[in-house]
């Protein structure tokens, strides 16, 4: 019996040297609890097709749907004309970099109850439907960016169906730089606290 519970332990943890999204199971949310709060999306801005699909929230091989259980408090942007690369931070939780390495690189440290509250960019048009420029609004009054280019492409303003609300994670594509983004905001269900 003693042999069996190492054998699973080593099973466990040879498993859980392979996950790229969290730290430990207490980093993430199970699906019973996202029926706490209300979601609303802003998005898609920029391509549909290029790249590949990411996001910060996943499912398990059997449905379990699971979202970072903090709100983002840190943000890596790295951009040059265009937006290269974007990774969030929850808490303990350390989103994936989507997007490629290059350009300059920015950390945003958001402190505590502060949260992203609207997003403003640009993005491409047609073939070259990147993620030309973001900038970022905080429930605080912070204001980070333009990154990136700021005169092309179209524009657009990303914010929650809410005042209530904040961003919760993001998703979309990107290989090279970021194709593509859906910002996802979460609010609390009436009479309810963020």
């Amino acid at each position: 019996m003693q042999h069996l519970l190492i054998y699973i332990l080593l099973i466990i943890k040879s498993w859980s040297a392979h996950l790229t999204h969290a730290y430990t199971t207490g980093d993430i949310v199970a699906a019973e609890l996202i029926n706490q709060y209300d979601f609303f999306k802003s998005g898609p801005y920029g391509s549909t097709t290029e790249g590949e699909w990411f996001t910060d929230f996943w499912q398990s091989s059997d449905g379990l749907q699971f979202i970072p259980k903090n709100w983002p408090d840190g943000i890596n942007i790295r951009y040059g004309a265009r937006i290269d690369g974007i990774q969030l931070f929850y808490g303990n939780y350390i989103g994936k970099m989507h997007g490629g390495e290059g350009g300059r690189s920015i950390r945003i440290k958001l402190y505590k109850g502060d949260r992203i509250v609207k997003v403003k960019g640009r993005h491409g048009i047609g073939y070259r439907a990147g993620i030309d420029s973001l900038e970022l609004f905080t429930s605080r009054g912070k204001h980070f960016g333009p990154y990136g280019d700021e005169k092309s492409g179209r524009s657009f303003e990303a914010t929650p169906g809410r005042t209530d609300c904040a961003l919760a994670w993001i998703y979309g594509r990107a290989r090279f730089r970021l194709d593509g983004v859906t910002f996802v905001w979460k609010c609390p269900k009436k009479g309810g606290d963020l």
